[in-house]
């Protein structure tokens, strides 16, 4: 998550997003990151979130399939936590895996939030992950089952999540990870049930802004920048957005459906009362670092 300047994209404060590596590359890079914050010019990173491996392998977007781990391992976990020096502050869990319900109240125990992706869980896991203590939905409506019900019945998996009233729910409004009819129900979905729930994020890929061309992304992965159907810039496989989170808002605020105030509290945490002040706002995005070995 990024705290940055709306007027120059210029970011103040980060909380560095890890994805998805094997166990010993997640152990160096978070070690690696808690020193930096011990530095002066390591204080902008607020802590860690680990978006991964704890996912469905059938929604694990771009994360490398051979780390991807379908059951909770909480000693692995606190190898994690503890090489990190106590700075992991979020992750990224599928309600789905095996004993996922204890996993995330052991998480939780240990003062981490939790937050539901990369998931093709059914509403009771769903439910179970918030009885649990998860409070977040990440990336609402990108890398979740594309299955159909098997009762035939429009799925109220995507319902189940959005109405959590104690849950945030993170979205990339940048026109590629969700489209403008998914933004429009789920925003008026979580106003309704209780505001201020919605976060905008980014999920800003190590390749925003990058030239077209090919590239070498998350464990190797072969990752291209071209333009899509509608001529926008994206990752191929969706590897997190292209755009900036400025430029994201700048998206929403094209499909003319979530109010500016809502725009603004969605992307700072600050209410309507502030909005005069909007060149000197921080706004929150990922900042989804590729450290490799």
């Amino acid at each position: 998550i990024k705290e940055c300047d709306w007027s120059s994209d210029v970011c103040s404060s980060d909380l560095a997003t890890l994805v998805t590596g094997a166990p010993e590359t997640t152990i160096r890079n978070v070690h690696l990151l808690a020193k930096a914050m011990q530095e002066p010019w390591g204080e902008p990173i607020m802590g860690i979130h680990l978006e991964g491996p704890f996912f469905s392998l059938e929604c694990k977007g771009a994360h490398p399939e051979q780390h991807i781990r379908e059951q909770g391992d909480i000693e692995l976990f606190r190898q994690f936590f503890s090489a990190a020096q106590g700075k992991v502050v979020l992750t990224t869990v599928s309600p789905a895996i095996r004993d996922a319900t204890s996993f995330i109240r052991q998480i939780t125990d240990m003062g981490v939030l939790v937050s539901i992706g990369h998931h093709n869980a059914n509403v009771e896991q769903i439910e179970m992950a918030f009885k649990a203590g998860a409070t977040g939905v990440t990336h609402a409506g990108n890398a979740w089952s594309k299955q159909r019900p098997e009762d035939d019945r429009k799925n109220m998996e995507v319902a189940a999540q959005l109405c959590e009233e104690k849950a945030f729910v993170m979205v990339i409004p940048d026109g590629v990870h969700v489209n403008s009819t998914f933004i429009k129900y789920a925003y008026k979905i979580v106003e309704a049930v209780k505001p201020g729930r919605i976060v905008w994020v980014s999920d800003c890929s190590p390749f925003a802004g990058a030239p077209i061309g090919n590239y070498e992304g998350f464990a190797g992965q072969p990752v291209s920048v071209a333009r899509d159907n509608a001529g926008a810039l994206r990752t191929y496989p969706l590897s997190g957005s292209y755009l900036l989170l400025g430029e994201c808002l700048g998206v929403l605020r094209q499909m003319d459906i979530v109010p500016e105030r809502d725009i603004l509290a969605g992307a700072t945490g600050r209410s309507e009362e502030h909005t005069s002040e909007l060149q000197s706002h921080s706004f929150i995005s990922y900042a989804v670092f590729c450290l490799k070995k």
